[in-house]
């Protein structure tokens, strides 16, 4: 009820129950907390990511002393990936990578041992964005033989897109099986605009427009803002690689506004760095300031 009538006061609620979990729970059995608390509270802090930070390190360092059940394990789990998301919201991404990798190191000591692909994943991704390959490659392979199909397609869509940041000629074959391997659209979608953007870089451009087009109808299916964003940065890509500058305008464009309904900083930047440079070249020197 507090959700929908009063965000802060559910806020603040969700807040004070954290600060009384720990784990493991008190005996066998008990239902004390979830990952839908986190989660939650994650989402209704967007405004003091901060505090939600340093709530959710304090949990983690003084109150998550031991993991015996499966349902321990989803809440170390979710508030691990909620605590590194809030640094990477404020750039911190060295102590995004540095907190997982002692997350992951703690689990494996904990008495129950529990999914970690999703920790796994992460550290993937945050030590790829560092050109800490190796680190990502080496964290993936805990995951590489994983009995459910979507852990291990996410698996090659997180080694496609560091070969697509090598520019390794196996990027393709991983992005493929992806794509194959998953039934879900936000996993296909990333798959293709990965696909995509290799395609642009070789010069491709059919076949990047192609991959494109498919990420596009994915990224609608699953309904994520962030992606669809990023698909209209590419499409801005294509289009200005092709010579069509008020194509790419018009993508980046849109790419701005979604990426401003969905708070993402990162994908933000992305698009205004290519809108100025577009103004810049064309002479348009207050919008590039602007921008």
């Amino acid at each position: 009820i507090l959700l929908e009538r009063n965000p802060e006061a559910a806020r603040s609620a969700l807040k004070n129950a954290l600060g009384c979990l720990k784990l493991p729970f008190p005996w066998s059995g008990a239902r004390v907390g979830d990952p839908w608390l986190v989660r939650t509270l994650a989402s209704l802090s967007e405004a003091d990511m901060e505090g939600l930070e340093a709530d959710l390190d304090a949990f983690l360092a003084d109150r998550v002393l031991d993991v015996r059940t499966a349902e321990e394990c989803e809440l170390h789990v979710a508030a691990a990936l909620e605590v590194s998301r809030a640094r990477l919201r404020r750039g911190a991404r060295q102590e995004a990578m540095v907190g997982l990798s002692r997350e992951l190191e703690r689990s494996r000591a904990f008495a129950h041992q529990g999914s970690l692909a999703d920790l796994v994943l992460e550290l993937a991704y945050v030590a790829s964005d560092l050109g800490e390959h190796d680190e990502a490659e080496r964290a993936l392979r805990e995951i590489r033989g994983h009995e459910d199909p979507e852990v291990r397609a996410r698996g090659r869509l997180a080694v496609g897109r560091i070969a697509v940041l090598r520019h390794e000629r196996w990027a393709e074959e991983n992005l493929e099986e992806a794509f194959s391997l998953s039934k879900e659209p936000l996993v296909r979608a990333r798959a293709r605009l990965l696909l995509a953007q290799r395609y642009l870089l070789n010069e491709r451009l059919e076949l990047a427009q192609q991959a494109l087009e498919q990420a596009k109808t994915l990224a609608e299916e699953a309904g994520d803002k962030v992606l669809k964003a990023r698909v209209c940065i590419t499409a801005g890509d294509i289009a200005r690689v092709c010579g069509d500058m008020p194509t790419a305008e018009e993508a980046w464009r849109k790419g701005r506004g979604i990426a401003l309904e969905a708070h993402d900083e990162e994908t933000l930047l992305r698009v205004l760095l290519r809108r100025g440079d577009l103004h810049e070249a064309a002479g348009a020197m207050e919008e590039s300031e602007q921008d």
